[in-house]
């Protein structure tokens, strides 16, 4: 949200700086607000790709947890040992 709010306000001082040379200290801030939403950005991209993983992990367990449940009883064996003698 606040890439987004900022991306037109480094346009328009890029267009007021556009000729503008690398000792203008505006020049310097309008580079390094690019930057900073450059940044941003990509800690938002971080964040989705760590939430559709979160996502893809929870129904990989869910959906081992169900494989468990219906194997379980096939695992819990009784012997009664007086009819095997």
């Amino acid at each position: 949200m606040a890439s987004n709010e900022l991306l037109p306000f480094a346009e328009s001082l890029e267009a007021k700086m556009k000729h503008g040379s690398p000792e203008d200290a505006e020049f310097n801030e309008v580079r390094n607000l690019r930057s900073d939403i450059r940044g941003l950005e990509q800690m938002q991209q971080e964040k989705m790709i760590e939430t559709a993983e979160h996502e893809r992990l929870t129904r990989y367990v869910e959906h081992q947890e169900k494989r468990i449940a219906l194997m379980a009883p096939h695992t819990n064996l009784s012997v009664n040992l007086a009819e095997v003698r």
